[in-house]
């Protein structure tokens, strides 16, 4: 069966400006996998940065878009195992720790 899942927002620059995440991942809330999200975030959260110094968690350091991510490429497997998310794509400015972002990203969904 095929699922028309979309993350389309009409409003996402308001959103940006607001800070908020340009996707609706309240409207998609039903169409993934919650307990894979709940999972992805916390081992997400438990990782440490450790070339900053006190090696601090995730869970401090990371930005709420980031653990928002996270629940969205984890959450993309649902119960019946279909995948409903197969590509991401973040675009974010330069010195937002998309490097450290993408590893611990990879290394939650590994």
């Amino acid at each position: 069966m095929q699922i028309d899942l979309t993350f389309a927002t009409p409003d996402w620059a308001g959103r940006l400006c607001r800070q908020e995440m340009p996707i609706d991942l309240a409207a998609a809330w039903d169409h993934l996998n919650a307990t894979r999200m709940k999972a992805a975030v916390k081992r997400f959260n438990a990782l440490h940065l450790p070339d900053v110094p006190g090696q601090p968690q995730l869970r401090d350091a990371a930005a709420p878009w980031q653990r928002e991510i996270v629940q969205l490429a984890a959450g993309g497997l649902r119960k019946d195992a279909q995948q409903c998310v197969n590509t991401l794509g973040v675009m974010v400015p330069k010195k937002n720790n998309k490097t450290t972002f993408a590893a611990g990203l990879c290394l939650t969904l590994a």
